[in-house]
């Protein structure tokens, strides 16, 4: 197995910059947030199809409290992958912190639909039904 993982990390196209994966969450951990993002960007520029990655930026870029650039990115991931889960919880979450929770009720429900049993789009919806007096 070890060497299987090995050899994915050598041949660019298996890996598709698995390298980059482990720096960022290196870079995650260290809070270097503005090379986290860089890395995020490498990703992307490797993988330009995968929402997962696209939800990966957004989710630095919403730390580090850029909320146009992470809701953007999550908006891409959603158009990717309307089935992406993580992709609407960010984007609900995303939005909740830019005080839209209109916006961000509508992404917490499809996180429902995709996942009913997950509880965290519950409790959030429970937030946003406090926020807005319900």
């Amino acid at each position: 197995f070890f060497f299987q993982a090995e050899d994915g990390i050598r041949d660019p196209l298996w890996s598709r910059g698995l390298g980059d994966v482990y720096k960022r969450q290196a870079l995650r951990t260290l809070k270097r947030k503005k090379e986290e993002i860089e890395c995020c960007d490498k990703l992307l520029e490797l993988n330009p199809n995968d929402s997962n990655f696209y939800v990966e930026k957004a989710f630095a870029l919403r730390r580090n409290k850029k909320f146009d650039g992470a809701i953007k990115c999550l908006n891409k991931a959603t158009e990717l992958n309307p089935n992406n889960y993580d992709a609407f919880f960010e984007k609900g979450n995303s939005l909740f912190q830019y005080k839209q929770s209109e916006k961000a009720l509508k992404n917490f429900e499809r996180c429902i639909e995709l996942n009913p049993n997950e509880a965290r789009p519950y409790y959030w919806i429970g937030k946003i039904y406090e926020r807005l007096g319900k």
